[in-house]
């Protein structure tokens, strides 16, 4: 009764975490880049634009100037929102404008926390995207960006749990027979990924926790819930068989099974908990999400489960669905094996008798096939882990394919004092992958001097700003 109540419970305040979490947690506040980010905004205040609005002109940018400044003026007037800038307020730069001349950004960076600014760019996606004095606006940046990410997660969250939970109890059922014993399993992966979800929506409160976190409850609290289960239901069910009473098959199940079950537990806890030592809550998220999923199953497995087995006794045998099918095929019903027979326990036997032969098949297989990792290149996620068609996926793939310019992806960096030496700028100008370096002292594309630079770009204390547009 009292699991059935925290199931309620857990659903209740639990269910819609995902919305709540975090779609960052990329960065180490003590990192350089963050360091350049504050001094970005303390020292010139401003700061990288993390929000855009792309604007499609039927006629061409060019003769949208007036719906384009109103448009511009009107995203500046927004409470959270600074440092706006678009084709038509910055003197028309190629780098605004698309290639065909249809297209132009407005540029805008969202101020506060990450949170606000994940919220804020939910609020002005809501506002902005359709149309303005003819004009199509699609909004897109980096928080527009996380805010799509949690969304679609918290609808992936569900569809999964739509599919996984009725194939797997079809699976259980054939593994079982019984449609009792197999709902049990079900029941503590139910348990796990609820209690999971709730421990992390109460964990938000105090942390940040990464919305990433959910797909990691979701697959280890159900994995993990039905793992555990299967062992003690399948213990239980042999104890039976021996003409064991219930109490007694329950402690003998408790007592075998049950161990494997905790040692499996503190073990694949305890190799989580080493994310915790990470900087980035990113990765911190994944060890609470998976200590809570393994938590909350063997919970489920060594309290609960025992003790729906001792109330159910025989019945947990029953509603064996696998019997209508036999009659209606004219099946004859299986020879219930002995239990030292089986398809794994010849394999079991089989490897004990081989010990050194099959273990080292099985390194060498899996080496081989671990073999492609070799070529893994990381990196952080960005709208590319967005289904294709989204919309703010859309966005971000045009800026990339249709735009000469990529002041969406500019980068700073902050000089502690300002120099009247190019040399810097010159240099970072040649580095691999970046465009064009724009300083106090000019505009820099491989190496060459092509334009006069910004003077707003060095700041009375002294410092000087550069960016490098890729």
């Amino acid at each position: 009764m009292l699991a059935v109540v925290f199931l309620a419970l857990a659903g209740g305040f639990g269910g819609s975490v995902a919305k709540d979490l975090s779609a960052g947690g990329f960065s180490d506040d003590q990192a350089e880049s963050q360091q350049a980010a504050r001094a970005l905004e303390e020292t010139f205040g401003t700061g990288a634009s993390n929000f855009l609005l792309l604007v499609t002109a039927p006629a061409g940018v060019d003769q949208a100037q007036a719906p384009g400044t109103a448009l511009t003026q009107r995203l500046a007037a927004e409470p959270g929102v600074a440092n706006v800038v678009s084709y038509w307020s910055a003197d028309r730069p190629e780098a605004l404008r698309s290639r065909d001349s249809s297209q132009a950004l407005v540029l805008a960076r969202l101020t506060g926390s990450q949170d606000d600014s994940v919220n804020k760019a939910e609020e002005l996606a809501k506002d902005y995207n359709g149309t303005f004095q003819g004009l199509k606006v699609q909004t897109g940046g980096e928080f527009a960006v996380y805010a799509e990410v949690g969304t679609t997660i918290e609808r992936d969250v569900i569809r999964a749990e739509s599919i996984a939970i009725p194939v797997t109890a079809v699976l259980l059922i054939v593994v079982f027979g019984s449609a009792i014993a197999a709902s049990l399993p079900l029941l503590v992966g139910v348990l796990s990924i609820l209690g999971t979800f709730l421990a992390l929506s109460i964990l938000n409160e105090f942390t940040e926790v990464s919305v990433y976190s959910v797909n990691l409850a979701t697959s280890m609290g159900l994995g993990l819930g039905i793992d555990y289960s299967l062992f003690i239901v399948t213990r239980f069910r042999e104890e039976l068989r021996r003409g064991h009473p219930v109490p007694d098959a329950v402690r003998e199940s408790l007592r075998t099974a049950g161990r494997t079950v905790l040692f499996s537990a503190i073990t694949v806890g305890l190799s989580l908990g080493a994310l915790l030592v990470f900087p980035l809550f990113f990765l911190k998220s994944f060890a609470y999400a998976g200590i809570f999923a393994v938590l909350f199953a063997l919970i489920g497995a060594l309290v609960v489960l025992p003790a729906a087995l001792a109330a159910l006794g025989e019945r947990v045998n029953s509603l064996d669905l696998r019997r209508p099918v036999r009659h209606a095929l004219r099946l004859r019903p299986p020879r219930v094996k002995e239990l030292d027979e089986g398809f794994w326990h010849g394999i079991a036997t089989n490897v004990m008798k081989r010990p050194l032969g099959i273990g080292t098949a099985v390194v060498l297989l899996l080496v081989l096939l671990g073999l492609p990792f070799r070529n893994a290149v990381f990196g952080l996620p960005d709208d590319r882990v967005l289904p294709a068609g989204n919309d703010v996926q859309a966005v971000m793939e045009t800026l990339r394919d249709d735009f000469p310019g990529r002041e969406a992806f500019a980068l700073p960096v902050i000089l502690d004092r300002a120099t009247t030496d190019e040399s810097y700028a010159i240099a970072l100008s040649k580095v691999e992958g970046v465009g064009r370096v724009d300083a106090v002292s000019g505009r820099y594309i491989g190496g060459q001097r092509v334009a006069p630079g910004i003077p707003e770009f060095r700041s009375p204390t002294g410092a000087e700003r550069l960016s490098v547009v890729p």
